[in-house]
């Protein structure tokens, strides 16, 4: 699992590989290329290839780690966005966490299971 955000820069830089790849194309000749990217990277229920976007991929990285971290570190059902707060000494990682934030909270579901644990 990625525990850091990869620049976007680098990202980018190995979706330009991966689709040089994908397309055949080389440094001497480029090939045309017969299907948008975004049909490429839909998933294949949805008629595509299912080749996952990096950007997407690192942001689900981490957010899954954050998801941990509030899991097994604070007590997750009574946090809440305003005490998320991020100091200049924190690292950039937990920095990154925070910015990722709104992504989780849209993303997040509840396990009701047994309903032992819920307070309505």
């Amino acid at each position: 699992m990625i525990s850091c955000a990869v620049p976007k820069t680098c990202l980018q830089e190995i979706q330009k590989i991966l689709r040089a790849f994908i397309w055949g194309d080389n440094e001497m000749h480029r090939h045309v290329h017969a299907v948008n990217w975004n049909v490429v990277t839909k998933p294949k229920l949805r008629r595509g290839l299912g080749i996952r976007r990096l950007e997407k991929m690192n942001e689900a990285c981490l957010l899954k780690l954050w998801s941990m971290v509030l899991k097994g570190k604070y007590d997750r059902s009574n946090l809440t966005m305003d005490e998320v707060v991020v100091k200049n000494s924190d690292s950039s990682l937990l920095k990154h966490l925070v910015q990722l934030w709104p992504n989780l909270s849209t993303t997040s579901y509840w396990v009701v299971r047994n309903g032992e644990r819920i307070r309505a």
